[in-house]
């Protein structure tokens, strides 16, 4: 999601369609989209099929490579949620 500095989406960007076990993210493109509508704020979703509510490590770093990036632009990595069939969190 693309947000304003007062949190309203501004815009989804529905950046990549994973496989069952992994997908790849492209910091670029997410930042080219941000810039693109002039967020000032990014929170980033997807889901886990698994089940698996935990992080994992490649979900770790890209957010802390995605943060670094966006870091760059002046704009801010809200949060990142993973959602399952019966539950989400947020790291």
């Amino acid at each position: 999601m693309l947000l304003t500095r007062n949190t309203a989406i501004i815009g989804i960007y529905n950046h990549t369609k994973g496989g069952m076990t992994s997908s790849i993210v492209d910091i670029k493109l997410v930042a080219a989209a941000a810039t693109q509508l002039a967020a000032e704020a990014v929170i980033t979703c997807h889901n886990h099929p698994s089940g698996e509510l935990r992080p994992s490590e490649a979900d770790q770093q890209l957010a802390r490579n995605l943060k670094k990036a966006l870091d760059v632009l002046d704009i801010s990595l809200l949060d990142n949620i993973i959602l399952t069939k019966n539950s989400f969190t947020s790291f």
